[in-house]
C-alpha cells in the first residue's frame, strides 16, 4: 500500500486501509495529510472516508473475506464518476502456469474467481465494466469499472468469454486434473531423492514445504529431515517439530549422505544460487521444477 500511494502527487488526498497496524503507522507518519485506517474493508465506516474518486484493489479482492460486502462498502463512498481499478487472478488463465504445487487455489486467497464469476460479482454489487484486460504473462485481470449509473459500458471484448456457467465447470475440471498431475510429478521427484539418500535438507520453512509435507507425509515420515531458511523470524522456530536452522549451515554440512530440496517455486532460482555459493554440490541439490513462471 505504502509504496503504491507514494506514486501519486502530493496534492492528491490519499486513503489507505490495511489490517497491518505497522503498515498503517508508517503510512500515517510519512503522509500526515492522508487518512489511514487499520481495518478490513468490510468493517470500515464509510462515513469516515468521504467521497472517493479512485479505488484501487490490486491483488486485494481475492484476499478479503466477503468480496460482495467489500464492493458494496466502496460503492457507498463513490460518486457517479468514481473509477474502480481491480487486478486479480482468474481460473481461466491458471492453466498457463501449471507446475507450482501451490496452484491457483492458493491458501493465501480467500476467494477465487473465473471470468464469469468476477463479472457477475461486479454487476450484482452495482458496477459495470468499462475496460477488461488480461495479463497472460502472469495470471492477472485488470479491470476498470464504474458505478452502474455513471455511463454506458464501453467494455472491450474478451476473447473466449463464455457466459454459460457450465463452461466454468469444464475449465475447473480440466485445471484440477492437470494440477493434480503437477503435484504427482513433484512428489515423485521427492520420492526418488528420498530413496537415494539418508537425509533430506529442506531449504524453505514456508507454505511450499508445508504443502510437500501434506502431499508426501508418509514418505517424509520415513526419512531424517532438516529444515533451513534465511528468514530471521523463522530461524529457531519449529516447523512440524523440526527446529529451523539458518541457511548458512549448508556450508558446514557433509552432503555425502544428504540431499538439499529447494522448497519453493517463485524463489527457487535465488535459493539455488545461495546454496551453490555456500558450497552445496550441484548434484546434491533437488530442484522440483523444470520451468518457473513467476512474477
Amino acid at each position: 500500500m505504502e509504496g503504491y500511494l507514494e506514486l501519486f502527487r502530493e496534492n492528491v488526498r490519499k486513503i489507505g486501509i490495511d489490517v497491518d497496524y505497522a503498515a498503517i503507522e508508517r503510512a500515517a507518519k510519512d503522509d500526515p495529510a492522508g487518512a489511514y485506517f487499520q481495518s478490513t474493508i468490510e468493517n470500515i465506516d464509510t462515513s469516515e472516508l468521504g467521497e472517493i474518486d479512485l479505488v484501487c484493489l490490486i491483488h486485494c479482492l481475492e484476499h478479503v473475506e466477503n468480496p460482495s460486502l467489500t464492493l458494496r462498502k466502496l460503492l457507498l463512498a463513490s460518486h457517479a464518476d468514481t473509477l474502480l481499478f481491480i487486478e486479480t487472478p482468474i481460473l481461466d488463465l491458471a492453466r498457463n502456469f501449471l507446475g507450482d504445487i501451490n496452484g491457483f487455489f492458493s491458501v493465501q486467497h480467500m476467494t477465487h474467481f473465473s471470468r464469469n464469476s468476477l463479472r457477475r460479482l461486479l454487476s450484482e454489487n452495482g458496477y459495470q465494466v468499462v475496460r477488461w484486460s488480461e495479463m497472460e504473462a502472469y495470471n492477472g485481470v485488470r479491470i476498470i469499472a464504474t458505478p452502474n449509473k455513471s455511463q454506458e459500458s464501453i467494455e472491450s471484448s474478451v476473447e473466449n468469454f463464455h457466459p454459460n456457467p457450465i463452461q466454468d465447470i469444464a475449465t475447473l475440471d480440466l485445471y484440477m486434473r492437470e494440477w493434480n498431475d503437477s503435484i504427482q510429478q513433484v512428489v515423485s521427484r521427492l520420492a526418488n531423492a528420498a530413496r537415494e539418500t539418508d537425509e533430506l535438507v529442506f531449504y524453505g520453512a514456508g507454505m511450499h514445504t508445508e504443502l510437500l509435507f501434506g502431499h508426501a507425509s508418509e514418505l517424509l515420515r520415513s526419512i531424517s529431515i532438516r529444515i533451513v531458511d534465511t528468514d530471521s523470524k523463522k530461524i529457531g522456530s519449529y516447523f512440524r517439530n523440526i527446529c529451523v536452522e539458518p541457511a548458512t549451515v549448508l556450508g558446514e554440512l557433509d552432503f555425502s549422505d544428504k540431499k538439499l530440496v529447494v522448497s519453493s517455486y517463485g524463489s527457487a532460482e535465488a535459493m539455488l544460487k545461495i546454496a551453490l555459493s555456500l558450497g552445496v554440490p550441484v548434484n546434491k541439490i533437488l530442484c522440483l521444477y523444470n520451468v518457473v513462471m513467476a512474477y
